[in-house]
């Protein structure tokens, strides 16, 4: 069964992420996390297929969120975030493995 790992601060928007994933994914199972710390605290104790992170959480901004995470997990993330510039800037500083699909 897939496991796919979600860390957005805003509820609606993981309870509807969450939803649109056991929806499409049969039998997927779904860890959330509403903070940076949190989701790493759920990465250090299960092995998601997939991840998705919020740009905007409350404790760290999605790209160094995934900075971190890369030291330990190399499966796909997929980081969820509204236009603008500072967005822009902090996509930049990703390294060229992760640029493809921000």
């Amino acid at each position: 069964m897939p496991v796919i790992l979600i860390a957005d601060a805003c509820k609606p928007s993981l309870v509807m992420s969450s939803e649109v994933f056991k929806d499409k994914i049969a039998g997927a199972t779904i860890l959330v996390a509403s903070t940076g710390k949190q989701c790493l605290e759920l990465l250090q104790g299960n092995k998601p297929d997939m991840c998705v992170v919020d740009f905007d959480l409350p404790d760290a901004d999605g790209v160094t969120l995934i900075t971190a995470m890369r030291k330990s997990y190399r499966g796909p993330i997929l980081l969820t975030a509204y236009p603008d510039k500072i967005v822009e800037q902090a996509k930049a500083a990703l390294p060229k493995t992760d640029k493809a699909a921000a």
